[in-house]
């Protein structure tokens, strides 16, 4: 699609073109044409519910554009015809059809599946807010019915679904919290790699719960809270908005870090501070500091004398 100012590096990624899909099945007339006599394939050929769900996904990547392919399939005159617009050698009847489309199901649910995820990925990668991320969904109402990069068709079911698991993420994030995972990393991390390896330990330490919350230092954090606070050091870093996969109390999942050692250390190039620029740290050590205890003391005490 051609790039605008709030419609870049699309992932999600709907191409120029409103081709129809490269699955989908192209119009022809009620049969294909047939073979030279002396080269057809015997018509009690018989094929697996598994070849033949293979020949249809081949063709199709959703169960909407399988709805459109058996619309067309019934309409052949032969059971030959329907395996020639298949791609078998040999007649296919119709209860095998059936029995090969049940077969499809799980493959285009996961497709789908993976269509939606692609665009949530997409718009946390590219929205630092609700408001942000509500501004890029506006723009891909604008691509329903084109062919994502790589993927399916952009339908409305595909873009309400995700618009709707991103919200529903957001839910469970507390921005303060995310505020202040956020300050204490990034107060104590020269680079991403130290950062990195902050996060590591967040992900390690505490006491995780079945419903994916752990208490730290006193408070308690979703796991979206984590993550939503390493994408933005990340960002502040300049680090690929990606997340590495960390998992309650044993963090980062091996090999799954790019670009960094296996033993976790990386060189730190960062130059050196001058006094000035040591002093503003302290300085906003201590602001640090205070707005912690403001925070403990203000949820712990429900009055003035008790504060």
């Amino acid at each position: 699609v051609a790039s605008t100012s709030s419609d870049a590096a699309l992932p999600a990624a709907v191409e120029a073109s409103a081709a129809s899909p490269p699955h989908a099945a192209p119009a022809t007339s009620s049969s294909p044409p047939a073979a030279a006599a002396s080269q057809s394939p015997p018509s009690n050929l018989e094929h697996s519910p598994a070849e033949i769900s293979a020949a249809i996904l081949k063709l199709t990547r959703s169960s909407q554009e399988g709805d459109a392919l058996l619309a067309e399939l019934k309409g052949f005159s032969s059971a030959r015809d329907v395996g020639a617009r298949l791609g078998l050698p040999g007649s296919i009847s119709g209860a095998a059809l059936a029995e090969a489309y049940k077969l499809c199901s799980p493959t285009w649910h996961s497709n789908v599946e993976g269509d939606i995820q692609s665009i949530v990925d997409y718009i946390f990668e590219e929205s630092a807010n609700t408001m942000a991320a509500d501004r890029h969904f506006r723009v891909l109402q604008g691509k329903i019915g084109r062919r994502m990069l790589g993927r399916g068709v952009l339908t409305v079911d595909v873009l309400n679904a995700a618009q709707s698991r991103y919200h529903a993420y957001w839910s469970k994030v507390t921005p303060g919290n995310v505020g202040f995972l956020v300050k204490s990393v990034i107060m104590k991390s020269a680079n991403w790699a130290a950062a990195d390896r902050k996060f590591d330990w967040l992900w390690k330490k505490g006491e995780w719960s079945e419903n994916r919350t752990v208490k730290l230092a006193g408070r308690e954090f979703t796991a979206e809270d984590l993550e939503q606070a390493e994408r933005d050091v990340r960002r502040k870093f300049g680090e690929s908005l990606k997340l590495v996969v960390r998992r309650p109390g044993e963090g980062k999942k091996e090999g799954d870090e790019a670009g960094e050692k296996g033993d976790g250390t990386a060189k730190d190039n960062t130059p050196k501070k001058d006094g000035k620029e040591k002093e503003k740290e302290k300085d906003t050590s201590k602001e640090s500091n205070v707005d912690l205890i403001f925070r403990r003391v203000l949820s712990k005490c429900d009055g003035v004398e008790k504060a």
